[in-house]
């Protein structure tokens, strides 16, 4: 008797625990893929702050790691592409997940035109800035020891730091397009906090890359 009672007793907190799997779960993968976004967003910027403020530090890791073919700004070049890969899976998981692709709809004509001008004007700089300094120095050459060409033109003569206002004119273009799309999506909310916070990333930035 003690046996079934104890059988039963197993078998309704197994039922419960599996219950309450179902309810915290939707929540909590949510919440969890958001975190993941804004970390992600964030992760690049952590790396600029950390080879700009010590990059003999970086220069020796390199050098341990992938040896003296390899020059520290190929290898910084390399880790800021990759980190660019693990930013779009976090963003694509979460518009799937997070603003629920099933809730997404066709974007409206003005707002995809926004967004659209955004996104290659922010190219534009993007493309003119690496034709003007080249890899090096995009990728801290002036730190890491490569020579860096000094330019007064096109896009430096346009607007300050114009590889990070293009960067956030494209950011601003995708967020624009998902707050369009997601107009049903009960997490819709986010994207301006996002677009706020990715903004910011690139002022700090900026600021350091100045001052420090």
């Amino acid at each position: 008797m003690t046996d079934r009672r104890g059988l039963k007793r197993c078998v309704v907190g197994s039922k419960l625990v599996d219950r309450m799997r179902e309810i915290e779960e939707p929540a909590f993968v949510p919440y969890m893929l958001t975190v993941a976004l804004f970390a992600a967003a964030a992760l690049p910027h952590v790396v600029y702050y950390v080879v700009w403020t010590n990059p003999p530090r970086f220069q020796a890791f390199v050098q341990r790691y992938f040896g003296h073919k390899t020059h520290p700004v190929d290898a910084f070049a390399s880790a800021a592409s990759l980190i660019k890969l693990v930013q779009l899976g976090a963003l694509l998981q979460w518009v799937l997940v997070v603003l629920d692709y099933k809730q997404l709809h066709l974007p409206t004509l003005y707002m995809s035109l926004a967004a659209a001008t955004m996104l290659v004007v922010g190219q534009v700089l993007n493309v003119a800035i690496y034709m003007a300094i080249g890899k090096p120095g995009v990728y801290y050459g002036v730190r890491l020891g490569k020579p860096v060409p000094w330019c007064h033109g096109f896009p430096f003569n346009v607007v300050s730091h114009p590889q990070y206002v293009g960067s956030v004119l494209t950011v601003l273009g995708i967020l624009t397009m998902l707050w369009d799309v997601a107009r049903e999506s009960a997490n819709r909310a986010i994207i301006p906090w996002l677009a706020v916070f990715w903004t910011l990333l690139y002022v700090v930035t900026a600021f350091f890359e100045d001052n420090l």
